[in-house]
This record gives C-alpha cells, sequence and structure tokens, in this order.
C-alpha cells in the first residue's frame, strides 16, 4: 500500500504478511494510521509489480513514483501506473 499526499508517496511497512491465499496457516500483521484530507491510500496486488524481467523493488519504486503526481484523476494515474507491465515481454 501507499499513502499518496502533497509530499510525495509513501511506501505503508507495517501490517505486511506473505500474499494471501498462499498457506492456511499464514498470519497477518494489523496496521493503523489516519489519512490527511489531502491524502489518498493506494492498494496494488502483485500483478501490478511484478514481472520476471524487472526487479520488484524498481517496480514498486516506479509506481510510488507514478502515484506520487497527485495532481492526476484516479485514470490517469491508473494508465500510468499500468503503462510499464504493457509493454510486450521479450522473446527469446
Amino acid at each position: 500500500m501507499l499513502i499518496v499526499g502533497a509530499d510525495g508517496a509513501r511506501l505503508v511497512d507495517e501490517g505486511r504478511g506473505p500474499p494471501l491465499g498462499i498457506s492456511a496457516s499464514a498470519r497477518y500483521g494489523q496496521a493503523e494510521t489516519t489519512l490527511g484530507a489531502d491524502e489518498r491510500l493506494v492498494v496494488y496486488s502483485g500483478g501490478l509489480v511484478e514481472l520476471r524481467t524487472e526487479d520488484l523493488q524498481d517496480r514498486v519504486e516506479r509506481l510510488r513514483d507514478v502515484v506520487a503526481d497527485g495532481s492526476r484523476d484516479v485514470e490517469e494515474l491508473l494508465d500510468g501506473a499500468l503503462a510499464p507491465s504493457r509493454r510486450p515481454t521479450p522473446t527469446t
């Protein structure tokens, strides 16, 4: 999850756990935060940031950079976030 505000976007590290459904015995932490009036919460799945051809942390940082521009409407933010994953994957 990312919290997006006037000062950019920051990653929410608290309350994270393994992917949903990976194990019946998985345990998940909880986190609580208060969003400011001008802040948005961006929740994303691994499908948006995971690509075999790119480092996961690089993809999360790219998403953070895209959504940090809070002046864009939601549709523009989604288009910007999805654009890198729409590239055709190289074939060998």
